[in-house]
């Protein structure tokens, strides 16, 4: 039997919780107390229906689709989002830009390019770190907080020069110590782009380099990981891969690289592009992911 019953008044859409008071985790459980047999404590919590998508997360066709936006340091990924951004035909967007630097020059040059509607349109800035790394739990709750708005079409992310795909695509499929996703509940990863250097690939792809070896990466001290190791990285992930920068290589050039790039990722799809040039259709909503 219940020691004490309070009552509390509930509305339409609310529920109701059972959970352990003592316990440590954040999400529901009923559990009997230590060196107890006969004793069942349970705490009873009501969430209001405004706040029940931060435990219970939203349907599939209300999840925020997301882009994640990767490619090498000058490969043209700012230049590519800059055009999608401008041609987005009325979409309600988020933008989350990584930069390595404490001054975010790729979000920098987002503001001055594109235009933002400031009731519609939001853009966030993660610097002096990695969001594959030191920055993962930030972007994990930047993200989850934009999802809760429930205000934007999309989001898109763009990571910096040297980030990996790979474990910032594993933080849409993260559950927490009871099993429950950290942010798989309100969003939904849709596609994986990651922009070519057409010029430079071929000769950063021969390297032997470090990625701390070069200061304009703004790799942090100890970080051993090779330039053509983060290059392989980048391309064997990616749904969708962008061969920017075509007008700056032969047609000899292009084939070898495409050759390479199909003997990396043979299931990814490749688009030639000018200056970032390409059509929104080919990086939202494609449901590639």
């Amino acid at each position: 039997s219940l020691n004490r019953l309070v009552h509390h008044p509930t509305n339409m859409g609310d529920i109701i919780l059972l959970k352990g008071g003592m316990s440590d985790a954040s999400k529901p459980c009923v559990y009997r107390l230590p060196y107890s047999t006969e004793q069942l404590v349970i705490t009873v919590d009501r969430v209001p229906a405004a706040q029940r998508e931060r435990l219970v997360g939203l349907k599939p066709e209300e999840k925020l689709p997301v882009t994640l936006l990767s490619g090498f340091l000058g490969a043209g990924k700012t230049t590519l989002l800059t055009h999608v951004l401008n041609n987005r035909e009325g979409k309600r967007v988020a933008v989350l830009v990584n930069d390595m630097a404490s001054i975010n020059v790729d979000g920098q040059l987002l503001k001055d390019g594109v235009k933002l509607h400031e009731h519609n349109d939001k853009m966030i800035e993660l610097q002096n770190g990695c969001i594959c790394c030191t920055l993962k739990e930030d972007l994990m709750e930047s993200v989850r907080e934009l999802a809760l708005e429930r205000r934007f079409d999309y989001l898109l992310i763009e990571s910096t020069g040297i980030s990996e795909p790979l474990p910032v695509a594993s933080t849409f499929v993260a559950t927490d110590g009871m099993g429950y996703p950290r942010i798989g509940g309100v969003t939904r990863l849709d596609t994986l782009v990651t922009v070519v250097d057409s010029m430079n690939f071929l000769k950063d792809y021969q390297s032997d380099a470090k990625a701390i070896d070069r200061k304009e990466l703004g790799a942090e001290e100890g970080d051993e990981r090779s330039i053509v190791n983060l290059l392989v990285d980048q391309v064997e992930i990616a749904n969708v891969l962008i061969l920017n920068k075509i007008d700056l290589v032969t047609s000899k050039e292009l084939d070898s690289l495409k050759a390479i790039l199909k003997q990396l990722n043979p299931g990814a799809r490749m688009i030639e592009s000018k200056f970032g040039v390409v059509s929104p259709s080919m990086v939202l909503d494609t449901c590639s992911f």
